[in-house]
């Protein structure tokens, strides 16, 4: 076997006699082999070992060897250079791809965000709306004008329009206590919203004063005027009923299993600040409620209507007691049937 120094020599002995033979200048550079590449074409992977043998370049079975492996690297190069070609086009593929996606986000993002600002200016906008009503709003009968959900919040009656009935009702009598010296700092329908309003919410003077702008004297007056009138004027719709016309409004259920019943009672208590009189504080503490209270006994009919109220009792005092002395037993007959709690 040769030595790589005798193969190099030998490729430099067949140059010369070559270049000796065809006359070719002494100035062309070594190893500068026509293999009959030119600049204009790209290289496709020639067959070395073909345009070896095509220029006889050597007849040593060295040389082919040689000719061979660096074939062989050539064509792993060129291979390797497809995959990398491809390689390229897929991601350039994919680049566009993910542009394509980038600008379809930036365009949602973008409607995202007008969407957001159109609905922080219209919340906003709604807030300001709320506020400026809330602020010219006061704590009247105008809080509740036309709406069923808040007349029942506040006043405690069922719609607007029974609060209009009531007020209708019971205004010629307050009308007579009006000065005509002093006029009342707020409108009748207005007080009588107050009063509800304390009756159904247990309010606190000082409550309704920040509420109305009011003192709170003002507001004890205006409280207890009206309930003076309503006591008067409406106790006389309390009315025992006739057994004939209870009967006739008497619901399924109880004309099917209760058909003598005639009324339903119950005692209910009412808290109430601790007195300064000790017997008084004595006679009204409640030890169902540990309160301080005040009793009431109240009969209801089966269509729900209010048949009797007692006079108040203080807490100590039993139902049981005030149930034989408010006078609620004068008002049934023999065979009534009377449900309680």
């Amino acid at each position: 076997m040769l030595q790589s120094d005798d193969v190099i020599e030998n490729e430099e002995d067949i140059q010369v006699e070559r270049d000796s033979e065809t006359g070719e200048d002494d100035d062309i550079a070594e190893n500068d082999f026509d293999l009959g590449i030119t600049d204009e074409e790209p290289f496709q992977g020639h067959n070395i070992q073909e345009t070896v043998e095509e220029h006889e370049i050597s007849d040593d079975p060295a040389v082919f060897r040689i000719v061979e492996d660096l074939s062989y690297e050539v064509c792993e190069l060129q291979a390797h250079n497809e995959f990398l070609l491809r390689d390229v086009a897929d991601l350039k593929t994919e680049n566009e791809s993910l542009k394509r996606q980038l600008d379809s986000c930036s365009q949602y993002m973008g409607a995202i965000q007008n969407a957001y600002y159109a609905c922080s200016t219209q919340h906003a906008a709604s807030l300001l709306v709320s506020l400026s009503t809330a602020k010219t709003t006061k704590f009247g009968a105008e809080l509740i004008l036309d709406n069923d959900e808040k007349t029942q919040f506040y006043t405690g009656l069922t719609s607007y329009s029974l609060f209009e009935t009531l007020f209708k009702l019971l205004k010629p009598f307050m009308e007579k206590r009006i000065s005509k010296k002093r006029p009342p700092l707020w409108s009748i329908k207005d007080e009588f919203f107050i009063t509800l309003s304390k009756l159904r919410l247990g309010l606190l003077y000082k409550d309704i004063t920040c509420r109305s702008n009011i003192s709170e004297s003002n507001v004890s007056k205006i409280f207890h005027k009206w309930l003076d009138i309503m006591y008067r004027e409406l106790q006389q719709l309390i009315v025992w009923p006739d057994r004939e016309k209870l009967y006739e409004t008497l619901p399924i259920q109880f004309k099917k299993h209760y058909f003598n019943v005639i009324s339903i009672i119950d005692c209910f208590e009412i808290f109430i600040e601790k007195l300064l009189s000790l017997e008084s504080r004595s006679c009204t503490y409640s030890q169902y409620k540990k309160h301080n209270t005040l009793k009431v006994l109240i009969s209801i009919a089966p269509t729900g209507s209010i048949t009797f109220i007692s006079n108040v009792w203080g807490g100590r005092v039993s139902d049981k007691v005030i149930t034989q002395k408010s006078g609620f037993l004068d008002k049934i007959s023999y065979g009534d049937v009377v449900m309680a709690d």
